[in-house]
């Protein structure tokens, strides 16, 4: 893993680290034709090489490309057998997800090879075949080096033709396909618009500026506010798989997420385009930047409004807040005078106030004035400037529906069982992307440590304190004021804490005439590994405001019924809720309906429920804006 906990082998199709991003750089600079990725597992395992299981591989790679492994493999079983090792191939992993350094090659023109060593972890273990030591371990990924070497050589021929053939074959592969181009809305969401576009030029994908208006399914996409990405270009492959939604699958079973189409993961506005691309596809964009940043109709005199829902808002946020203002939270919407023109707020609009109540304590107004332009220009958000606190509809300014926002003071609980993988994306987000301070708390001394300093505490799977005293002061940290933002597995230790009244769902599957040999692949299939699900949301909650995604990433099948306190269910599933990826006929009706985000009071604090990973992997910009409404607005409901 990296500094922020991320497994970096899950990051080569999301490229959000810089790791991954030099990775694939030196990837497409070299352009190799094999790419070999040497890895550990249980050190009760044997050895295993490519080919993975056949009925999981990605249909978007083409067929040739598993002929090749399973002609190299040839060459690592005589390998192996020279030297006695026990080996297996075809029973285990897969070929699925292009995010591994092991599949990512096959949609690149190249040929991916995953090696898996028992791991000895130390000089010599023990294992059930006998003491493993470490110089065995090595000399297993050795000679499967040497055997690379020796195929590629003997194979050299079929390798390079499976390159040069995977791109002379791009326009035919592109012709027949139903869509000419992807358009790319940056109306709602300009910045995650351009983080997708950013993304996909990591991948060598060419994006051109939109040159006119067009009208699909009922949304303009217009000049200047959308992006062509048209198939007919090298990368159509890959732009298909990255872009696509799929919702039937040839396996039940994977060894990584079943889904990931990056539109809904970016919380972007996209269409299909049937049409002659060429046609509206203008210049080349060279290099995506963000932009979009502004302060409109300033300086202000009285006050700075800016619209909440910008992947960046928290950051801006929090600089307020870091100065010393006392910005308002508008819970109502309103309307404001700027510049001579009528602007319509909704929910979620921040009130930042030009003068300080404590002129001695807070920023004097030309401060004020030079941080709203460097929010504008670095966080990319707009800022409106008004010059009375009267509004010629809604609440004034100053009305009573609005909340003064309270600085968060985070705790991320850490350490012990706590997946270090959700640990991390919800550091990363923080510190790495909004520059918001946070504490990293072990799990283990929760009991020593004085949770009055924070106000936030959140806790993500694997949280589960057993001592009676920190929970006990757990909850009376929550009712003096804290919030709890609980995701994942943790949703399931606040229920059974009874923090807050909650029910699942259970499954009453009867499993009795399962036989032995099916019990594995049978419960594997009712897992939910990682699929894309739609819900609704009351946008009239603190929690929902500015959001405009409606695709949250799920895995786990932890099932909770929609809360029956008033105003509690932030979102919860659709009745059809799949967009993308696989879920099994049992568990889609347990799913639908069912709660994704509640949000409950307790005493003077509250406690937040997300069932789903809303940070996944740094690149679920679209639904990580519930996670920062919880931990900015957890107080304002």
């Amino acid at each position: 893993t990296n500094h922020y906990w991320f497994d970096l082998n899950r990051d080569w199709l999301p490229a959000q680290h810089p790791e991954s991003q030099g990775r694939l750089e030196v990837f497409h600079h070299w352009r190799p034709q094999l790419s070999t990725d040497f890895h550990e597992m249980g050190g009760d395992a044997t050895y295993f090489f490519q080919p993975g299981i056949p009925s999981r591989n990605n249909p978007n790679t083409p067929g040739r490309v598993f002929d090749l492994t399973g002609r190299l493999a040839e060459y690592h079983a005589r390998a192996l057998d020279g030297i006695g090792s026990l080996y297996y191939s075809e029973e285990s992993f897969d070929d699925f997800y292009y995010g591994k350094g092991s599949t990512y090659p096959d949609v690149n023109g190249s040929v991916g090879i995953l090696f898996e060593q028992a791991s000895s972890r130390a000089l010599e273990r023990e294992t059930v075949f006998g003491n493993l030591s470490y110089a065995r371990s090595i000399l297993n990924h050795f000679v499967t080096s040497l055997s690379t070497l020796e195929g590629a050589r003997a194979m050299r021929v079929d390798f390079l033709r499976n390159q040069r053939d995977f791109y002379a074959e791009a326009p035919a592969v592109a012709r027949q396909l139903s869509v000419t181009a992807y358009l790319v809305n940056l109306e709602a969401g300009r910045t995650r618009g351009q983080a997708l576009a950013r993304t996909l030029q990591r991948h060598r994908v060419r994006i051109h500026q939109l040159n006119r208006e067009v009208t699909v399914a009922g949304t303009a996409f217009r000049p200047g506010e959308a992006y062509v990405i048209p198939t007919d270009q090298p990368q159509v492959r890959f732009l298909k798989a990255a872009m696509e939604r799929v919702t039937t699958f040839g396996d039940s079973l994977f060894y990584d997420v079943s889904a990931w189409t990056l539109p809904l993961a970016f919380g972007v506005e996209t269409a299909e385009y049937d049409g002659d691309a060429s046609a509206l596809a203008g210049a080349v964009i060279d290099a995506v930047t963000y932009d979009g940043g502004r302060v409109i109709g300033g300086p202000a005199s009285y006050a700075y409004v800016m619209p909440w829902g910008g992947f960046y808002s928290a950051r801006a946020l929090n600089r307020v807040l870091e100065a010393g203002v006392h910005p308002v939270l508008a819970r109502e919407p309103f309307v404001i005078d700027v510049a001579g023109q009528t602007v319509r707020m909704d929910r979620g609009a921040i009130i930042i106030p030009v003068e300080s109540r404590d002129a001695e304590a807070g920023p004097a107004p030309a401060e004020v004035h030079e941080l709203v332009a460097v929010m504008a220009e670095q966080d990319h958000v707009e800022l409106f400037a008004v010059h009375t606190g009267l509004t010629p509809s809604g609440p004034d300014l100053g009305g009573s529906s609005g909340r003064v926002v309270e600085q968060p003071r985070i705790a991320l609980v850490v350490g012990d069982t706590v997946s270090a993988y959700e640990a991390g994306e919800v550091w990363h987000l923080l510190s790495e992307r909004m520059g918001i301070p946070v504490s990293l708390i072990d799990q283990a001394s929760l009991g020593r440590i004085d949770l009055a300093r924070y106000n936030r505490l959140v806790a993500v799977n694997g949280f589960a304190p057993r001592d009676s005293s920190v929970i006990h002061s757990i909850e009376r940290w929550i009712e003096a004021g804290g919030v709890l933002v609980a995701q994942r597995g943790a949703v399931g230790w606040v229920l059974d804490q009874e923090l807050v009244d909650e029910t699942e769902r259970e499954d009453e599957r009867d499993s009795t005439d399962v036989p032995y040999a099916a019990v594995s692949p049978t419960s594997g299939a009712q897992r939910i590994g990682g699929s894309i699900f739609e819900i609704a949301v009351d946008m009239t909650h603190p929690l929902a405001y500015g959001q405009t995604s409606r695709a949250v990433f799920r895995s786990g099948t932890r099932f909770v019924d929609r809360s029956t306190a008033p105003g509690a269910n932030v979102a919860w599933y659709t009745d059809s809720p799949l967009l993308s990826g696989y879920v099994s006929e049992e568990n889609l009706p347990l799913l639908a309906g069912s709660a994704s985000i509640i949000a409950r009071r307790k005493g003077q604090g509250a406690v937040i429920l997300f069932l789903d990973d809303t940070n996944f992997r740094a690149f679920w910009y679209g639904s990580s804006g519930f996670f920062l409404n919880a931990l900015f607005f957890g107080g304002s409901f």
